[in-house]
């Protein structure tokens, strides 16, 4: 992580602890204000709300904080790098996953595949190189009617 959302995850964790059950609703709603200010991913109150259930407040507060790389005109040059920079990562699991979210927006707008693709490719395909990803990226998956 960068120092920029090294310091919005401490933040982040900072009111995040503030916000339980036994919170008032009115205190409840400056936190959510707070937070989802400081966020650089979409909050919802029911995310806030559960993120217990599957996480702990550090990797949630992680996820939060990572500055997402928007899907804007990035060659095909960049992209591959962001490529290349996922899976330079591979043997660590917590920067894999980090370059995963920070990058696979740009990626998937530029293959023209809906969110998520990239994911479901590296961990429900088991594609683990990336000649692989790239291929897989090229394929048209449209269905034409």
């Amino acid at each position: 992580m960068n120092e920029n959302e090294l310091s919005i995850k401490h933040e982040l964790i900072k009111l995040v602890s503030l916000y339980d059950e036994t919170t008032s609703e009115e205190k409840k709603l400056v936190l959510y204000n707070k937070i989802a200010e400081l966020a650089n991913n979409n909050l919802d109150n029911d995310y806030l709300d559960n993120y217990y259930c599957s996480c702990s407040i550090e990797e949630f507060c992680t996820q939060l904080s990572i500055e997402i790389i928007q899907p804007n005109n990035h060659n095909k040059t960049e992209i591959l790098n962001f490529i290349h920079t996922i899976f330079q990562h591979r043997n660590n699991i917590d920067s894999f996953d980090y370059y995963i979210e920070k990058f696979s927006l740009a990626i998937e707008y530029f293959y023209k595949k809906p969110q998520g693709t990239l994911r479901e490719y590296i961990y429900h395909d088991d594609i683990d190189t990336i000649d692989a990803i790239i291929n897989k990226l090229n394929e048209d998956t449209t269905i034409y009617l």
